[in-house]
């Protein structure tokens, strides 16, 4: 694997407080998450875990509107101990709450995690999504050089020396813009057939490697019912929320090749478009279906919206 990055580095990496956003009012549930990122820069993190852990467990939690919510989750999978731990967190957040202004890093953190877990294709789908769809949050810089990485990693040779061109063009910070002209030098000579210029400029010890083998097909006959348990459900499974229509048509043609049989639909006061697959009357029993997308390789979440669901 060409990086090799401990969980514990990138955690260090986001050892900023979640500040909060603008114009926060500090009610009770936010000074109480306030005081968890205090606990956290102030590296103690048994006390931020315990404190974050009263919160989720109060009435304040109950109460808190999106924007809190999502903030506690990015907490949460920050103060995890490692990846694994943190990933549903992480997924929970950029899945359930796509307008947070907390999921473009929780998008960041996502794709660092997964690359250092020799994930690099499943990486490159959400620091490509942060780089299109949040063009003003200053994480893109830094998403671009990590895209630039797992594309490498990948052996997307071409589009990690074009995604380090354009990061080049887009960074002024000069540090950052040293870390992008290296991989610029290593995918654009990879991707020009400069073996030799490439392994110069690449140690021994990160040298990449090629993307896990894909997934065998499933047997489409043992999969679990899914959209007949009841049509007037409020529980739903939802494998992401996006702008962009061609990722879209992706993630549904992609589940249609795994059998399964996804819509395309919107929710009210939100302008992200959902793909989402079956209605529950329960909550476990819509969990047994999103188990059985992860395994399958698919990223997703429960929610409990789908009476507000309006087709695309």
């Amino acid at each position: 694997m060409r990086w090799s990055f401990s969980f514990g580095l990138l955690c260090a990496m986001a050892a900023a407080p979640v500040a909060p956003w603008p114009g926060e009012h500090l009610a009770a549930q936010s000074t109480t998450l306030n005081q968890v990122d205090s606990l956290v820069a102030a590296a103690d993190y048994d006390r931020a875990r315990a404190a974050l852990e009263d919160w989720l467990a109060s009435r304040e939690a109950t109460r808190a509107d999106e924007r809190e919510r999502a903030r506690a989750l990015l907490l949460r999978a920050r103060l995890a101990p490692d990846f694994p731990s943190a990933e549903s967190d992480y997924l929970s957040l950029v899945l359930g709450y796509p307008l947070s202004p907390y999921t473009p890093e929780g998008l960041l953190r996502l794709g660092q995690g997964l690359l250092a877990a020799n994930e690099p294709v499943r990486a490159t789908g959400y620091l490509a999504r942060l780089v299109a769809d949040y063009p003003g949050r200053p994480e893109r810089s830094l998403a671009m050089l990590w895209l630039a990485r797992a594309q490498l990693a990948a052996r997307q040779l071409a589009a990690a020396c074009n995604t380090a061109r354009n990061a080049l063009r887009d960074t002024s910070d000069p540090d950052l813009a040293s870390l992008i002209r290296h991989e610029e030098q290593v995918a654009c000579a990879a991707a020009s057939g400069d073996e030799a210029r490439a392994i110069a400029t690449t140690t021994p010890a990160t040298a990449p490697e090629p993307p896990p083998a894909a997934a065998p097909a499933r047997d489409t006959h043992t999969m679990p019912a899914r959209d007949q348990a009841d049509p007037d459900g409020r529980f739903t499974v939802q494998t992401g929320a996006f702008r962009q229509q061609a990722t879209i048509d992706a993630t549904v043609a992609r589940l249609r090749r795994a059998g399964y049989d996804p819509r395309v639909v919107t929710v009210p006061a939100n302008a992200l478009v959902r793909v989402r697959i079956g209605r529950f009357g329960s909550r476990q029993e819509a969990e047994r279906l999103m188990n059985q997308l992860r395994r399958d390789g698919f990223d997703a979440i429960v929610v409990a919206d789908a009476i507000q669901e309006r087709p695309r």
